[in-house]
């Protein structure tokens, strides 16, 4: 495995900040995405429910955000990276790794490309936000604004049709049911 247990933060950040200063060729990126696709992505969703892997599920999803997630993603890899990332908001109770599981959904639908275009199920995308945030009477404000900022980027994307008049039904009802909460 990439990552195991005893790997600490400050490891992730050099890993990190050596890949920022290094140029890569293209063969290179590939071996560096596919790493993070195969490894990196399930240590992410197998941590998780521990809230002692927070820091590193965050720096993990800042390189999978800068190094997997561009215009050329393929559409394998395209859902590979949503099916952790939801996993990451469905199965944690940490607010920090469901904030990273939505930053990663919201780099992903910002990044559709014809290419990678995806099937969105507005039902259970309702379903899967507004049940997370109903099992709290008092939902954390970053969880709230990071589900507005995914529910914006879903609207502006205007992938399919039928669906853009739902997510912005959707995006309304949610501003309207949440903002309330949190003195908003």
């Amino acid at each position: 495995m990439f990552l195991g247990e005893s790997e600490s933060f400050e490891t992730l950040t050099s890993v990190e900040d050596t890949i920022a200063r290094t140029i890569f060729t293209e063969t290179e990126q590939n071996l560096i995405k596919d790493a993070l696709i195969d490894h990196v992505l399930p240590f992410m969703v197998e941590k998780a429910q521990q809230k002692s892997y927070s820091d590193i599920i965050g720096k993990a999803t800042s390189l999978i955000e800068s190094k997997v997630i561009m215009k050329s993603i393929s559409k394998e890899d395209w859902i590979a990276v949503e099916n952790a990332a939801d996993l990451m908001f469905k199965t944690s109770e940490v607010n920090k790794i469901r904030i990273d599981g939505l930053l990663l959904l919201q780099k992903l639908y910002s990044n559709i490309t014809p290419s990678t275009k995806p099937e969105v199920n507005v039902e259970k995308l309702y379903e899967r936000l507004f049940g997370i945030l109903a099992k709290t009477s008092r939902p954390n404000p970053s969880l709230l604004q990071n589900i507005d900022r995914l529910l914006g980027v879903l609207c502006k994307s205007r992938f399919q049709y039928n669906s853009f008049n739902m997510l912005s039904q959707l995006h309304l009802l949610f501003r309207q049911s949440f903002a309330g909460k949190n003195g908003k």
